[in-house]
């Protein structure tokens, strides 16, 4: 899975595997304005836009370009 995060060269974690699970964004030009979003993995494989009352499906490509330039904080999951 592409989404598989291998972070052994950088923390020794017991070489265990994390997959991607969620994204906060931040769309604003400063940490005191602006506005959060979250982007999320569900359990079939799909990307969703949480944005206050508004949820988006969204492919993984569309999903990540949107996070290049706007991600805030990562959630990550073992993988077993």
């Amino acid at each position: 899975n592409n989404m598989d995060v291998h972070l052994e060269p950088f923390v020794d974690l017991f070489s265990r595997r994390y997959r991607l699970q969620a994204v906060v964004s931040h769309l604003g030009t400063t940490s005191s304005s602006g506005h959060y979003v979250c982007f999320a993995l569900q359990t079939d494989g799909s990307w969703f836009q949480f944005n206050d009352t508004m949820v988006t499906s969204l492919s993984q490509q569309d999903c990540f370009r949107m996070v290049l330039q706007t991600a805030y904080l990562f959630w990550y999951q073992v993988v077993e």
